[in-house]
């Protein structure tokens, strides 16, 4: 009879620990472990100030759709145009960029014969565009995030028009 008792209660404690520690668990926030600082970016809009304020927007992209009518151009070895890279929250307002290390902004030319894409020293969100030869292709953008992205443009890319 002792044994019986004591069988129970050991499976009914068992038990109860078990609920009590999945249910106190199972928190989003882990104090031990911060989470990671991803940013949750629907989207992105580059602006340029060919020369001089005020920027221009040349390229939106938002929630799976790039704008239409929007083309970012450059010239053949033209080092003065400045372009900034922007990011756009589910809502479509402005995110503030992160300045850490640990996100870095990654890109793919569909035809790298055209044009070259350089970031500015020191500024992760800023790049040039070097025209090589007259003509067009296309570019998208990614974040990672210690080598995962963080952000991607699917299968949407960017017009890019190199003129002479």
């Amino acid at each position: 009879m002792k044994t019986k008792t004591f069988f129970h209660r050991t499976i009914i404690f068992t038990i109860t620990t078990t609920i009590f520690l999945g249910i106190t668990g199972c928190k989003k926030d882990n104090p031990i472990i911060p989470p990671e600082d991803h940013i949750e970016a629907a989207g992105l809009f580059i602006l340029t100030n060919k020369h001089n304020p005020p920027a221009d927007t040349v390229a939106y992209y938002f929630k799976d759709s790039v704008k239409n009518g929007l083309t970012i151009t450059t010239s053949i070895n033209d080092a003065e145009q400045l372009f900034s890279l922007h990011f756009l929250d589910e809502n479509g307002k402005t995110l503030t960029s992160p300045t850490d290390n640990d996100h870095t902004l990654n890109w793919e030319i569909g035809d790298t014969s055209f044009v070259k894409l350089q970031q500015v020293s020191g500024e992760q969100w800023r790049f040039h565009l070097f025209g090589k030869k007259e003509g067009n292709t296309t570019v998208k953008f990614f974040i990672l995030h210690e080598g995962h992205n963080d952000f991607t443009m699917g299968n949407n890319t960017f017009p890019i028009s190199v003129a002479q």
